[in-house]
């Protein structure tokens, strides 16, 4: 049986919420029949070269392949991204994010109930990360004594981010056998975020992360990297402007002119791994760490409507709004619902 990978996607007018209510409608031999007739032949989530040619078709697919081609040019290896339900602890805890930081709240972040709570987390590394964020160090005060509780780190959440992957990435690299080496990360997939949607937001998007471990990067090794990638997909008018991130300094957000609403869209985030989140995980005191992420769908809104406008060497599909990327054919949708047969 051949598989393919199937979602049912809601677009309302308000906010994410009222998707869950919908589907929570459904009953649950629905979801069972399609998880049964789709994935029957192995219990991961994976897309047959039988059904492949189906998902060439999406506006986001042809790019998810030309940006993984592109990162893995520039000499960066891929992480695995399959589990989209992480700990508050790698999402948040680990990155030195506050646990009363606004972000973690409800209306930021999409909570699990059943199961509420994660099993395990490495313990000496929980006691390292529960140390830095209730007394600091490396010129940090922390975020205070009582500040940083058990429970609250071993909730589930979905992702927010793929940055949770990022850190245990670099966890694993800090304590694998004869210690530290230098090396480039990438990650392409859904990130979820509780957020209001209109022609750039989505509660449910695809973030593209890079992380580089080396010895004493710097803020320009991180701008250039970024500059060689976005020249790489046609994206010439970028600007950077300081931020703030719990978990860089210094931080920059990426901007990038988009010709149909003829203005500056923020389309990434970048910055440098602060200390207080890469000592507690073992890396030496000389290595640093930048990294950048952005969605999938704002920079493709960008190269479409220069492809529109330009001669680009790229064929890109073209759409104006975020949720454009996600629209399928009568078509596709024949074509999809052949391969489940």
């Amino acid at each position: 049986m051949s598989s393919a990978l199937i979602s049912v996607r809601i677009w309302p007018s308000t906010s994410a919420r009222n998707s869950a209510r919908i589907l929570s409608s459904y009953p649950s031999s629905f979801f069972a029949l399609i998880s049964s007739r789709i994935f029957a032949s192995s219990p991961a989530i994976y897309v047959s070269s039988s059904s492949a040619q189906i998902l060439t078709s999406s506006s986001l697919m042809k790019l998810r392949s030309e940006f993984r081609r592109v990162l893995m040019d520039m000499g960066s290896q891929e992480m695995p991204t399959n589990r989209y339900v992480e700990s508050s602890f790698w999402n948040f805890d680990s990155l030195f994010q506050p646990q009363s930081h606004p972000a973690r709240d409800a209306h930021d972040t999409f909570f699990l109930t059943q199961p509420k709570y994660c099993k395990t987390v490495p313990e000496d590394y929980y006691k390292r990360v529960h140390d830095m964020h209730e007394n600091g160090g490396f010129d940090s005060i922390g975020h205070g004594r009582g500040a940083f509780k058990r429970e609250t780190s071993m909730t589930n959440i979905l992702r927010t981010h793929t940055t949770a992957i990022s850190a245990q990435m670099l966890y694993k690299l800090a304590n694998q056998p004869g210690g530290f080496t230098p090396q480039k990360y990438f990650s392409i997939d859904r990130v979820f975020r509780d957020e209001s949607m209109d022609a750039t937001h989505l509660a449910e998007f695809h973030q593209v992360e890079g992380v580089v471990a080396d010895y004493d990067l710097s803020l320009g090794d991180l701008i250039g990297i970024i500059k060689a990638f976005f020249l790489k997909i046609d994206i010439t008018q970028m600007r950077f402007k300081p931020a703030y991130n719990p978990y860089t300094e210094p931080s920059m957000e990426i901007f990038a002119f988009h010709p149909d609403l003829k203005k500056w869209t923020e389309i990434g985030n970048s910055g440098v791994f602060c200390p207080e989140m890469l000592r507690p995980m073992g890396l030496p005191e000389n290595v640093r760490v930048i990294a950048w992420g952005l969605s999938l769908e704002r920079p493709t809104m960008i190269t479409s409507s220069a492809t529109r406008s330009t001669s680009s060497r790229l064929d890109r599909p073209s759409f104006t709004a975020t949720r454009d990327g996600y629209q399928s054919s009568i078509q596709t949708l024949g074509a999809v619902s052949a391969a489940v047969r």
